[in-house]
C-alpha cells in the first residue's frame, strides 16, 4: 500500500504542476483519468477480498489497508510522497474511517462480509492481471509524458537538426501513448466492476 501511495502522489504531483507551458494540457488530464480508474480497480478488488472474508465484528482488523492509496475522482490526491506515505499507514480495512473513498469501501466491504461468499475471491484472482497490466500503462504513459515535457523545454531552444528529431519524437511518443492506450483503462475498470463468477461456475468438462 506504501508503494502505491508514493506512487500516485508523484503522478499527482507532475499533473498538477502544468508544467511545458500547457502543451501537455489534454495528455494530463488523461493520466488522471487513468489514475482514477486504476484507483477504482483497486477497490473494487479489495472490496471483493473483504466480502469472501467470514464475519468479523465491527471494529475487529481483517489485515488489509483500505485503498486510500490512489486518488480517485471526487477525491483529493496526496500533496507529496511524504504525505502518500502517511496516508497508507491508516487504520486496516475493518477499522477504516467510513470518510473519504477508503472509508466507503471499507464500509462497503464490512457489509458484504456479513452475507459475503467465499467465492468471491476469484474476483479477485480473475483481476489480478487486469491491474498489474493497468499500472504498467499507468507508470509508462507518466514516465513518457515525464520526456515529453523534458523534450519540449529544450525545443525552446536552437537544436542540430539530429537533436531536435529526437526531442520531437519523444513529445510525440508521450501524446500517442496518452491518447490511445490510456483511454482503455476505463474500459478495463468496467470490465473489473462488472467481474462475476459466471466463467468459475462452469463445469470442468466445459473446458
Amino acid at each position: 500500500g506504501r508503494a502505491l501511495g508514493d506512487l500516485s502522489a508523484q503522478i499527482s504531483d507532475w499533473i498538477t504542476a502544468d508544467g511545458g507551458n500547457g502543451q501537455l494540457k489534454d495528455e494530463r488530464v488523461l493520466l488522471q483519468q487513468a489514475l482514477d480508474d486504476v484507483g477504482a480497480i483497486v477497490a473494487t478488488m479489495i472490496k471483493d477480498l473483504g466480502s469472501c472474508l467470514p464475519s468479523t465484528p465491527q471494529g475487529a482488523s481483517v489485515g488489509f489497508p483500505a485503498p486510500t492509496v490512489l486518488s480517485q475522482a471526487g477525491a483529493p490526491a496526496p500533496a507529496s510522497a511524504s504525505e502518500a506515505s502517511n496516508e497508507t499507514q491508516r487504520e486496516p480495512l475493518s477499522v477504516a474511517s467510513d470518510d473519504g473513498v477508503g472509508g466507503s469501501t471499507a464500509r462497503d466491504a464490512r457489509a458484504a462480509s456479513r452475507n459475503g461468499d467465499p467465492r468471491n475471491i476469484y474476483k479477485v484472482g480473475l483481476n489480478t492481471t487486469r491491474l498489474l497490466m493497468a499500472l504498467g500503462d499507468v507508470i509508462c504513459g507518466w514516465l513518457l509524458l515525464r520526456g515529453a515535457e523534458v523534450a519540449l523545454q529544450r525545443l525552446n531552444s536552437a537544436l542540430p537538426a539530429e537533436e531536435q528529431s529526437f526531442y520531437e519524437g519523444k513529445v510525440a511518443s508521450g501524446r500517442w501513448f496518452a491518447r490511445t492506450v490510456l483511454p482503455k483503462l476505463t474500459a478495463e475498470r468496467a470490465i473489473a466492476e462488472a467481474t462475476d463468477l459466471s466463467l468459475m461456475d462452469l463445469p470442468e468438462a466445459a473446458f
